[in-house]
């Protein structure tokens, strides 16, 4: 427990899950408050908020991330009704369609069940304190524009994009020295075969566990 609690990969996928959650609860709870804000009728305003969640789809993360980010800098903006609405099409797609992604790339570089578990745990407490604060940042005294719910969405929505380089780049160092470590390995093996034959292998590079990119 206190391994994965103070585990970097763990902490920094709970970073860009916060970064998706945030994002995802915000325009989850008050998309037909936007929406009527646009100058819809509250039934209308209802009704136009299925087709976004209609065509939200599988993406990558980052791909997610980036198209939630063109959407909330949309509604931040001055623009009209119409491309407003067309924003959060994007705001809605690119944060549900991040979500799944980032889970299962944590659950996939932790070994062990136990471990997985306690991981993923920790990550999804960590994204729902993000998704409780996410309830509150869109106020009535900022309607029509909230500029402060959608800058705050930015910003998360940033965090995660500059977080997701970071880990990229710290798995493929990791696997490099995984590499390094089970080519040692092999070679010490090598040299103890031709000192002595039979002997078992031993080795913890044997799995051939490696980070998912």
């Amino acid at each position: 427990m206190d391994r994965v609690s103070t585990s970097t990969q763990v902490w920094a996928l709970a970073t860009v899950q916060v970064s998706i959650a945030v994002p995802l609860f915000g325009i989850t709870y008050f998309l037909p408050t936007i929406i009527n804000d646009f100058g819809y009728s509250v039934p209308m305003s209802q009704l136009l908020t299925v087709p976004p969640y209609a065509l939200a789809s599988e993406w990558t993360i980052s791909l997610g991330l980036l198209i939630a980010l063109l959407g909330y800098i949309i509604n931040i903006s001055d623009a009209p009704s119409g491309v407003k609405y067309f924003g959060t099409y994007l705001c809605v797609i690119g944060s549900f369609s991040s979500n799944p992604g980032s889970i299962s790339w944590l659950a996939n570089n932790l070994q062990g069940k136990y471990k997985r578990a306690v991981g993923i745990g920790l990550q999804l407490g960590v994204a729902n304190l993000g998704g409780a604060a996410a309830c509150n940042i869109f106020r009535s005294q900022d309607a029509p524009r909230y500029l402060l719910g959608h800058g705050l969405e930015i910003m998360f929505i940033s965090i995660g994009l500059i977080a997701i380089p970071i880990i990229v780049l710290t798995y493929r160092r990791m696997n490099a020295q995984l590499d390094r470590e089970e080519l040692l390995e092999e070679q010490q093996g090598q040299d103890a075969e031709s000192k002595e034959e039979g002997l078992p292998s031993t080795s913890s590079r044997s799995s051939g566990f490696r980070y998912t990119l």
